[in-house]
């Protein structure tokens, strides 16, 4: 009885520590191979993109680049001159007399700067008037010895006395007027430049 109840309590060992040996089932998991099997990948993090400034049209963008607000490049005109809050809009649309002939050619307005200003402000001082505006004619394109030119020039009626000048070599020249009429001032050139139109 000895030798059966030592193999028994040898047997119930030898099971008790195969048990004990075994992993639990939540803590090992075989998993089986799948051939072709798509396995997930943790998503890439997004990636901060910043926000564009709105694109700028190009109309802005090229009355930019002649110092013009967008009205001012549109209408080929000086609105707002640097120096003289009081300006006097003046603009040009073609319909000129160039070298004796009609002519639809426009002549181009600019601003110029605040320094040019006080230039013709001590004009206008010196022969008592007022500077209407001052700005900077081009004419691509044209070529002219002789110009019959009118300019819109905002709030002249006809009777009223303006004189213009155009800066010669640093001095101020004056220019033949042909005409004034309600907003307009038809003004003889020979040659393109800075001229400054001045109330008296």
């Amino acid at each position: 009885m000895k030798k059966f109840v030592a193999l028994t309590c040898t047997l119930a060992l030898a099971a008790s520590m195969t048990v004990s040996a075994a992993g639990s089932p939540s803590s090992y998991v075989v998993v089986p191979e799948i051939e072709d099997a798509v396995v997930a990948t943790p998503a890439p993090a997004p990636v901060y993109v910043a926000p564009q400034a709105p694109a700028v049209p190009k109309v802005e963008a090229d009355a930019a680049a002649y110092g013009k607000t967008v009205a001012e490049y549109v209408s080929n005109a000086v609105i707002e001159t640097p120096g003289l809050p009081e300006a006097a809009p003046i603009a040009q649309g073609g319909s000129c007399v160039v070298n004796g002939a009609a002519s639809n050619a426009t002549f181009t307005l600019n601003p110029v700067q605040s320094g040019t200003t006080a230039y013709a402000l001590s004009q206008a001082q010196a022969v008592g008037g007022t500077v209407l505006n001052v700005i900077d004619i081009a004419a691509p394109g044209v070529n002219f010895n002789d110009a019959e030119v009118g300019f819109y020039v905002a709030g002249i009626q006809e009777g009223d006395s303006v004189s213009v000048y155009k800066s010669v070599k640093g001095e101020w020249q004056e220019v033949e007027v042909l005409g004034i009429s309600n907003n307009t001032v038809t003004v003889k050139m020979d040659s393109v430049g800075i001229y400054c139109f001045i109330k008296k």
